[in-house]
């Protein structure tokens, strides 16, 4: 155990970001995006239980944590299901391990409907998304479902005298919010939502933040939030048997006004040398990446689950985005993306596989890397570089085509989005040659 520390702390030394296996203290925790080393003081194990990877906290005393880490492996060898020994755990920590959690919440919501059935609670709601298929799927649907927890468990802290959690550095879990997690959907109502955006509000003027910025980061929250009953998850839950509370008022309090910006587009010196410097990248999987959300508009989880089966030649070179297996698209639909021959190609050659990698994590990794090389390339102050490509393939389409067809090729439900963030900047004449010629040194297929 002492060699296993001494080798993570060489690993936090040199700068790797290579996750630790086995034991490890939440200090050595890597950002999922930027690899960057977490300073923490609880320790925790990983251990993998079929597909899935789950983190147990062990508290702040190394040695015990040592003892629980060999105990919780030979539990689970043992049959032990992760809820039985998670319980074990828990009582083995006591009130000393465990992490701070909310007062007991008492809150007056009906826990049955008018026709008195019982309403379904959050833990009802997460074990039925992560038993189906929803309408959008990984870390989009954790995502959706940890931005309902969170607005939930941020409120009711702020009504009873709490300070909300900070739980950025680490990873989250379901489990975090045990104590929210038995309370009957009906929480959600108007006076929740109003709350909601009045604290955070509150905090931005307190704290002297931008409040353009607090209003776009909660407006976000609200709508993943709401995004975990849309109209096909409820169909799903109601196949499952829950009964969900009437959620008019909640999904009847508006967001925040006046916080649409249109997205300027870089200069148009960053999009020539980007694109020049993109024509210089020899490694293949960071080139396809690139080349998917430069010249296919292709978001980032779309790229990650690029396949060769999307390729058709029935509509021209083209790609089919939505029909990577196990992955749908952010609107649900599949759609049509033109490819200039010379990706198309070089997309063609690489053969049956994913384009980016082999596994999940291969694929993240090759993402990661791309966002870096963008920053690196003149995209060090946008936020999400990826969907920033995005954006500069707009500004081509919409030199080239209708907004109809550009709505159609983006993936856009509305056509609104298409006309406030995209309309407006079309690129230049001459830039937008650079992306119906081939890429100089760049030939189908090869390395």
């Amino acid at each position: 155990m002492e060699s296993a520390h001494q080798g993570q702390e060489e690993m936090r030394n040199n700068g790797m970001t290579r996750r630790p296996r086995g034991i490890a203290p939440s200090g050595i925790l890597y950002h999922p995006k930027s690899g960057d080393g977490i300073v923490m003081t609880a320790w925790c194990t990983r251990a993998s239980v079929g597909e899935t990877r789950v983190t147990f906290n062990l508290g702040v005393n190394r040695r015990r944590a040592e003892t629980l880490d060999r105990d919780i492996r030979a539990r689970l060898v043992g049959g032990q299901s992760v809820d039985a020994v998670k319980r074990h755990l828990m009582a083995q920590l006591g009130s000393a391990g465990a992490a701070e959690v909310l007062l007991p919440v008492t809150i007056a919501v009906p826990a049955v409907d008018s026709q008195g059935h019982i309403i379904a609670t959050f833990r009802d709601l997460i074990r039925v998304r992560s038993t189906r298929a929803l309408e959008a799927k990984g870390r989009v649907t954790r995502r959706y479902m940890m931005s309902l927890l969170n607005l939930v468990e941020d409120t009711l802290r702020v009504r009873v005298g709490k300070e909300p959690l900070d739980r950025s550095g680490r990873r989250v879990d379901y489990d975090d919010y045990a104590q929210i997690l038995d309370l009957p959907l009906a929480v959600l109502d108007e006076s929740l939502a109003v709350d909601f955006k009045d604290w955070r509000l509150r905090r931005a003027r307190e704290t002297k933040d931008n409040e353009w910025s607090t209003k776009v980061s909660a407006n976000t929250e609200i709508r993943q939030a709401r995004a975990v009953f849309g109209e096909e998850a409820r169909g799903h839950y109601r196949s499952a048997g829950l009964r969900l509370p009437n959620l008019e008022e909640f999904f009847g309090v508006g967001f925040f006004k006046k916080v649409t910006r249109l997205r300027s587009p870089p200069h148009e010196s960053v999009v020539r040398h980007l694109h020049a410097e993109f024509a210089k990248v020899s490694r293949e999987p960071l080139f396809l990446t690139l080349a998917l959300a430069l010249h296919g508009g292709l978001r980032r989880g779309e790229i990650e689950t690029a396949h060769s089966d999307c390729l058709q030649t029935t509509e021209g070179l083209s790609f089919i985005v939505g029909r990577s297996p196990g992955f749908e698209t952010k609107s649900g639909d599949e759609r049509t993306v033109p490819l200039p021959p010379w990706l198309f190609g070089r997309l063609q050659a690489k053969g049956h596989g994913f384009l980016t990698g082999a596994t999940e994590s291969a694929r993240n990794q090759v993402a990661d890397e791309a966002v870096t090389w963008l920053r690196h390339h003149g995209f060090e102050v946008i936020k999400k570089p990826l969907h920033g490509l995005r954006g500069i393939f707009a500004g081509y389409l919409l030199r080239r085509r209708n907004t109809a067809d550009v709505l159609d090729i983006l993936g856009h439900r509305d056509i609104r989005t298409t006309i406030t963030h995209y309309s407006r900047r079309p690129l230049s004449e001459d830039l937008a040659t650079l992306w119906e010629e081939p890429l100089p040194g760049v030939a189908a297929g090869t390395e």
